[in-house]
């Protein structure tokens, strides 16, 4: 049990419990509960990923960024001006803990990110090869959703517990629903 050592402040037992927590594996369990608290902070990222990655008190190492930047880009989302791009620019703007700076491997999520749009930019060229083909949009979308779940199952192989792969899919939801951004924050 990770919370009640937390809560009773034995920072020790805590220490131990979150290692055991899922054999000590990143697992992005804030990303349950972080979309509520860019909604509690709307149209302040800052506020939200702070609060964010402060009560990720389940989540080791870059899946407390992950969390945090989740309850970021549901508060940027939540700006009457939001666009696609500036949600996604929280993905750099909201760096506190430094993770972009970060010496040997910078910045995860954003590597992640960039993943995302490679699977989803590909993903549409292959749906809209086969619409060139004269195929219909029914088998067409398949042939593109196989060709995202192929990709996502090699890049699987980098990030190989399903926290990486449940923020990857996100983003990839988000890309290809952009035009209803601000209705669609999570899932």
């Amino acid at each position: 049990m990770v919370a009640k050592p937390f809560a009773a402040q034995d920072l020790i037992e805590y220490n131990d419990a979150l290692s055991r927590f899922y054999g000590g594996e990143m697992v992005c369990a804030g990303l349950l509960y972080a979309p509520l608290l860019g909604a509690y902070y709307p149209e302040s990222p800052s506020a939200a990923y702070h609060k964010g990655y402060e009560l990720a008190i389940f989540d080791i190492g870059y899946a407390r960024d992950i969390s945090a930047l989740s309850a970021a880009m549901v508060a940027a989302a939540f700006n009457p001006k939001a666009s696609k791009q500036s949600v996604i620019e929280v993905l750099k703007s909201e760096d506190t803990e430094k993770y972009f700076k970060s010496r040997l491997v910078g910045r995860i999520s954003y590597r992640i990110y960039l993943d995302a749009l490679y699977i989803a930019e590909t993903a549409k060229n292959v749906e809209n090869e086969w619409l060139l083909n004269g195929e219909d949009s029914i088998a067409a979308r398949k042939a593109g959703m196989e060709k995202a779940f192929q990709l996502l199952s090699e890049k699987n192989q980098d990030y190989p517990f399903h926290g990486r792969c449940c923020y990857r899919n996100y983003k990839i939801q988000l890309y290809f629903r952009s035009k209803k951004l601000l209705c669609y924050v999570y899932s």
